[in-house]
């Protein structure tokens, strides 16, 4: 299976909002490390994070945090996320 690697928006939002991110960090309770890590992709954030952060932008999650890599073959996905792919169409 392909290694999956984050991608994120967070540089792109905390522009739009005009934040640093000492200030993000303190809205959404962690430490400016870890926003400073996100944003470098060297820290993938827990899905609590992931949450506080989008939350706080008003967006999804998936409007912030995605992931990169050749995932989105369908041999390679589990059996779960093929059923919900085909869902969605």
């Amino acid at each position: 299976m392909a290694e999956l690697k984050m991608k994120n928006k967070l540089k792109v939002q905390r522009a739009i909002h005009e934040i640093t991110q000492a200030e993000l960090a303190k809205k959404v309770g962690l430490s400016t490390w870890s926003i400073n890590c996100m944003e470098a992709n060297k820290f993938i954030p827990s899905l609590q994070a992931a949450y506080k952060i989008a939350r706080f932008f008003g967006v999804g999650i998936e409007d912030i945090f995605s992931f990169e890599g050749d995932y989105t073959k369908a041999d390679e996905l589990p059996e779960w996320m093929k059923d919900v792919k085909k869902k969605l169409g």
